[in-house]
């Protein structure tokens, strides 16, 4: 049996059966035909395990796969072959033991805040493109900025998903397929409404909110890569979308949003993917520091420059060790 014929099934499987997301069920079926092509294994039966310990191990080696990438390879292969396996098609998985690559854990970057109002007045001053693309690309670029939603969520958006009025977005299905409400502030409000008025004109009919220029319907991944691109040239300023999702990350807590409520607001499952980003504002934790109690204690007793000298003259440290 030839793999490639076996693939529609497996991703009717993931479907209907797991509910997996549509995108990644496309991310399962590129990885098994990724394999298929590099191994030129095409039956079912043919497949070692060290085939796919050799594939693994090239890209590595060759392509240098970070580990992530190796890991979402195994992931993939994995559930595939196991599927297989469930469905009588073989009857062990060849993946036998192969290690999960240790994840490496970096603190993630966002821009400064002076970073994210250039590039926001870069973008709506942007003259040498279109009213309705100036207006459409703030709209965009202030909705990853002020949400910190991901790239699928923002492409899959539709235009009855954000109530202006309210004041929030509503998240379908996003990573884990779980909606999520996400409240939105004035400024977010006021970008939307003018690009949302300028789409109107142009009597777009597409269900998406964010639509192409030329022809109307949705944006592509293609689309917001030129976009992105454009604006990253005009501003002079190095981002990608994940980092835009740190950026909201880093200044929600800098404002002082808890890290329960910016857990829910980035539609994390566990908490604990969140306090990662504690360990990136100084400012913030400055800012927590001084919760100390006898920092406080300190602040609230803190000696005048008479009590100081008296304290030197007396050869005292004083009551915080003060000399």
């Amino acid at each position: 049996m030839k793999i490639i014929d076996i693939l529609g099934a497996f991703k009717d499987s993931c479907r209907h059966e797991y509910g997996l997301s549509e995108y990644t069920i496309n991310k399962y079926e590129d990885g098994v035909r990724c394999f298929v092509k590099k191994s030129k294994l095409n039956l079912l039966r043919e497949v070692r395990h060290e085939d796919i310990r050799s594939y693994l191990l090239e890209g590595r080696r060759e392509k240098a796969w970070k580990p992530w990438t190796y890991r979402t390879y195994l992931i993939t292969l994995k559930r595939f072959f196991q599927w297989c396996v469930e469905q009588g098609y073989i009857d062990k998985s060849p993946i036998g033991k192969l290690a999960m690559p240790r994840i490496e854990k970096h603190v993630p970057r966002g821009l400064s805040r002076q970073d994210v109002e250039h590039l926001l007045a870069c973008t709506v001053n942007d003259r040498q493109v279109s009213e309705f693309i100036r207006k459409r690309n703030h709209a965009l670029l202030s909705t990853f900025i002020f949400t910190g939603i991901r790239r699928r969520e923002l492409l899959d958006l539709a235009l009855d998903d954000v109530d202006l009025i309210q004041g929030s977005i509503l998240v379908r299905q996003g990573k884990g397929n779980k909606d999520r409400l996400i409240p939105i502030s004035e400024t977010l409000v006021y970008s939307l409404e003018r690009y949302i008025a300028a789409r109107r004109q142009r009597e777009y009919k597409c269900n998406e909110l964010f639509a192409s220029f030329r022809y109307d319907r949705s944006l592509t991944i293609d689309g917001l890569r030129s976009i992105l691109k454009r604006i990253r040239q005009i501003s002079g300023v190095s981002f990608t979308p994940h980092r835009l999702r740190h950026t909201f990350a880093t200044l929600m807590l800098e404002g002082g949003c808890d890290i329960y409520s910016l857990s829910k607001l980035l539609g994390h499952s566990d908490i604990r993917t969140t306090t990662i980003y504690l360990s990136t504002t100084l400012h913030h934790l400055r800012q927590q520091i001084v919760r100390h109690p006898l920092e406080q204690q300190r602040i609230d007793s803190t000696p005048t420059q008479h009590q100081a000298q008296v304290y030197r003259q007396t050869g005292s440290s004083g009551p915080w060790g003060l000399s």
